[in-house]
């Protein structure tokens, strides 16, 4: 049930956006926005939300969703726009940004969430990191060390 939210909320964020940009500012028909949208959400769920966050941290996963949406976004503006003088790249770049940002928020939403339990160690410094599995030395221990 939580996964099926969270790309509820991953689509509705992109489609806003892509929306406003793609369609106000660059005529867009938005059946062929939301098309693009709803392939961005799904794709960028899989890689980005559950192969890519859980390994490293936020900045890389929206470092990567912005990556994967530019290339989306220019290969589906590529196939979808007939004009020869619509700016694609202009286009799927500020699209692009305008996604990183809303994926940054939704992955702290996930991640604050713990929509999984791969999340548990994501923006923990190595020093937490290695805090969280050191052992512990007892007194005991280091009074026989020094009567050998």
């Amino acid at each position: 049930m939580q996964a099926t939210k969270a790309l509820l909320i991953k689509f509705l964020v992109i489609a806003a956006i892509s929306v406003v940009i793609l369609s106000f500012f660059y005529n867009v028909n938005i059946a062929s926005v939301l098309l693009v949208s709803a392939a961005i959400t799904i794709i960028s769920y899989v890689a980005g939300d559950r192969l890519i966050l859980p390994r490293t941290n936020n900045m890389m996963a929206t470092l990567a969703d912005f990556g994967l949406s530019f290339l989306l976004l220019l290969l589906f503006l590529n196939t979808l726009i007939e004009n020869p003088n619509f700016p694609i790249i202009t286009s799927s770049l500020l699209t692009a940004a305008g996604i990183a940002i809303g994926e940054y928020f939704i992955h702290r939403m996930l991640i604050t969430n713990n929509t999984s339990n791969n999340y548990d160690r994501i923006e923990k410094s190595p020093k937490q990191l290695r805090e969280a599995y050191s052992t512990e030395l007892s007194e005991e221990l280091m009074k026989n060390e020094g009567k050998k």
